[in-house]
């Protein structure tokens, strides 16, 4: 028997080999998604220089006097960027602190496999993965995850019933008698009758084994999991559209009030003598 374990977490998630008997340490090193700041030096560096541009060409629009207008809108230019940049650390620092620090996580175990183990007791092999609590208030039973990845994906199939080779099932009876602590042989002698330790999900089957189903075999348990850990990165991906926009607004404010100055005319005085 082995362990595996899976991190979420993109662009950190991995996968690999896991201790037997895991401690806290493994948990932090392998289960739990790494802490990391959204990169965003090159986005800000790109919005500094549109802006920038775009407001010393409109300045300059703006005044006749093309190299003042120029002083000007370069020291405008650096007041602004100041200020940009004031904003996006305060923004930035308040998004980290909010998604990355002090999260805290379910360490969850998931047996894929049983096998006999010493004194008829129940051997499995396990994957572990962590899910963040204010997500989930609990580690995800196996169908909820199934109904997360046929939404997800589109293949939801209500009508599945009615259909030539019915709907796909899964035997979830390793992790039932091995979490309520059954010994083997209870749980070899039911294997084949016990229709409680199986759940039907609405996926249509296209033949009789099921090969199209979201669990067919050890790999796809895997997948099922590691899709249901881009859970948390899909929420942070739509709060980093939020900052953009709020961005994007504040810009747009900032380039209406340059555009709303007035042209700057030079004035003339009338020099003696002149006609």
């Amino acid at each position: 028997m082995y362990n595996n374990f899976i991190r979420g977490g993109h662009p950190y998630g991995a996968k690999g080999a896991f201790p037997d008997n895991p401690t806290t340490a493994d948990y932090e090193r392998d289960v739990i998604p790494k802490e990391h700041v959204i990169p965003q030096a090159v986005g800000v560096g790109i919005l500094f220089f549109v802006h920038g541009v775009c407001l010393i060409l409109l300045a300059c629009s703006k005044m006749e006097n093309k190299l003042a207008a120029w002083r000007d809108a370069f020291r405008y230019f650096l007041w602004c960027s100041t200020f940009y940049l004031a904003v996006n650390i305060i923004f930035a620092y308040s998004l980290y602190s909010y998604y990355y620090q002090g999260i805290e996580y379910h360490v969850c175990r998931y047996p894929f496999d049983c096998e006999e183990g010493a004194n008829d007791t129940i051997a499995t092999s396990n994957y572990y993965y962590a899910v963040p609590r204010d997500t989930d208030s609990y580690c995800p039973t196996i169908d909820h995850m199934i109904s997360y990845y046929l939404k997800e994906n589109h293949i939801e199939d209500k009508e599945c019933p009615y259909t030539g080779y019915g709907c796909c099932e899964f035997s979830v009876s390793c992790f039932f008698y091995s979490e309520y602590d059954y010994l083997y042989s209870d749980m070899a002698s039911n294997w084949e009758e016990d229709m409680s330790g199986l759940i039907i999900y609405n996926q249509r089957k296209v033949d009789k084994v099921g090969s199209n189903c979201v669990i067919y075999n050890e790999d796809s348990i895997s997948n099922l999991i590691e899709t249901y850990l881009e859970k948390p990165t899909i929420r942070e991906e739509e709060h980093i559209l939020t900052y953009l926009f709020i961005y994007l607004f504040i810009y747009l404010i900032m380039i209406s009030c340059i555009a709303c100055i007035p042209k700057k005319k030079e004035s003339y005085s009338k020099m003696s003598g002149s006609v």
